[in-house]
């Protein structure tokens, strides 16, 4: 039983063999559960891959550990109102240096000091910003299209309608009626922005990337009381879609990379052809080799779009 100071609080759970006499304890994984995703007044059988690092992206799991998590809360507004305010810092004191080892592993995993230049912590940093960019890229583009062609975001009776698009198209046609509207518009834009990620979230197959809606939560500060619906989650419900929508966005980036490797090997071959010492009489009715250079750069950028 733990006592919970605050709503986003992670569960830091490792897994050690056990050494007797002055040998260290040497550790095989550890794994962070966020108690966000889970459900109130639900037992959770849970299995995680043991990892032994949360910061590094090419990581080999070293087994899996199941466990049972049951999360009880007495006051939904005051555990609502606590996630607005940033972490406490907590301090562990031991009094044995196997003790305070097993303790820093369990918190920060193998690569624990970020001071120290690591070439592997650093890499990957690198390719999660990269991730992200990506991540984001894809987001932008693809609200792009469902504005733009007025497809189905919204369920509405088993239906999908494009709400979206039709808020888009109205606010688009008051601002060019009253521009002085921009700066609300703007701050109104953020919120929607917010509004649609989070209904984006909501769709999302498996239960265990979903969260509560807007409503649920104006819900439980007004009365107290929660009223997300508890619900069983059967064992693999979803994972088989959420395995396929990782799969697609995995083949998406990878097949971004390729044209984008090969752009750049065809650029490198243009630049290299412009540096050669090429003495060449030029006619009058001939495009110069500079122009043709250009024209291949903007061609690229424009067939990346």
């Amino acid at each position: 039983c733990f006592n919970m100071i605050h709503p986003a609080s992670l569960l830091y759970l490792a897994v050690f063999d056990f050494d007797l006499g002055i040998g260290q304890h040497d550790p095989i994984g550890r794994v962070a559960v966020n108690v966000l995703h889970l459900q109130r007044d639900t037992i959770h059988t849970l299995k995680f891959n043991l990892y032994p690092s949360s910061n590094v992206t090419d990581r080999t799991a070293n087994g899996s550990i199941t466990i049972r998590v049951r999360i009880e809360s007495f006051d939904p507004r005051a555990a609502l109102l606590a996630g607005l305010k940033p972490r406490p810092k907590m301090h562990v004191n031991v009094t044995k240096e196997k003790s305070f080892r097993v303790i820093r592993y369990t918190c920060f995993g193998e690569y624990d000091n970020e001071e120290t230049f690591d070439l592997t912590v650093t890499r990957s940093y690198i390719n999660e910003i990269l991730e992200y960019k990506a991540s984001i890229r894809y987001a932008v583009v693809d609200s792009l299209k469902s504005l733009m062609f007025w497809r189905g975001q919204v369920e509405f009776f088993s239906v999908m309608v494009p709400i979206h698009s039709l808020v888009f198209y109205a606010m688009a046609t008051r601002l060019i009626e009253r521009p002085q509207l921009i700066v609300p518009f703007s701050l109104l834009g953020v919120a929607w922005i917010m509004l649609a990620t989070l209904s984006l979230r909501r769709h999302h197959p498996s239960p265990w990337e979903r969260c509560p809606s807007f409503l649920q939560f104006v819900h439980i500060l007004r009365t107290g009381k929660s009223a997300i619906p508890v619900s069983s989650v059967k064992e693999y419900e979803g994972a088989e879609a959420a395995k396929q929508l990782e799969l697609a966005r995995k083949k998406r980036l990878d097949e971004d990379r390729e044209l984008a490797e090969k752009r750049a090997a065809l650029l490198q071959e243009i630049n290299d052809i412009g540096d050669d010492n090429i003495h060449t009489k030029v006619s009058q009715g001939a495009i110069p080799l500079d122009l043709l250079m250009r024209l291949a750069r903007y061609q690229a950028m424009i067939g990346r779009w």
